[in-house]
């Protein structure tokens, strides 16, 4: 597939997003385009949060950097910090409650193993996985794959 133009070009960083998915997230009722994300960032036109949430719900192993999403939407890690401060929210949270919903879908609907699911998401140690998703839901991935079906 075709990359993205290099990140002084648009504010993406690395060319780590490929122009299908970059499209895709920006298709869906949003007015944002690539030259004046940052702009609409900082009339606060949009909810940051729910932008996080999509930029790191596009490839949940890969983008889990906050210097990496801060890169994309054009604006400074301090300045995203507020912004999402001032929406009551933290990247962690942003970043655990995408991971856990992928996990969950990746537990309902597939076969491969937990590990595997906290590899895919972003989880090199299956026991810190297990943990998390304890922590998040009260249930283990087993117990939480057994009860889904």
């Amino acid at each position: 597939m075709n990359m993205l133009p290099r990140a002084e070009e648009n504010c993406i960083s690395k060319g780590q997003i490929e122009r299908n998915n970059y499209e895709y997230m920006f298709s869906k009722g949003s007015s944002i385009s690539r030259r004046n994300m940052g702009a609409k960032i900082r009339s606060k036109r949009y909810l940051v949060s729910e932008l996080v949430e999509k930029i790191v719900r596009m490839d949940v192993g890969e983008i889990t950097s906050f210097k990496d999403v801060a890169d994309i939407l054009c604006v400074s890690q301090r300045t995203l910090g507020r912004y999402l401060e001032n929406e009551g929210m933290t990247f962690r949270e942003i970043s655990l409650k995408v991971r856990i919903s992928t996990a969950k879908k990746l537990l309902r609907c597939s076969s491969i193993s937990v590990s595997n699911v906290g590899q895919r998401i972003g989880y090199s140690d299956p026991s810190n996985f297990t943990k998390a998703f304890k922590k998040a839901t009260g249930m283990t991935p087993r117990y939480y794959r057994h009860q889904s079906k």
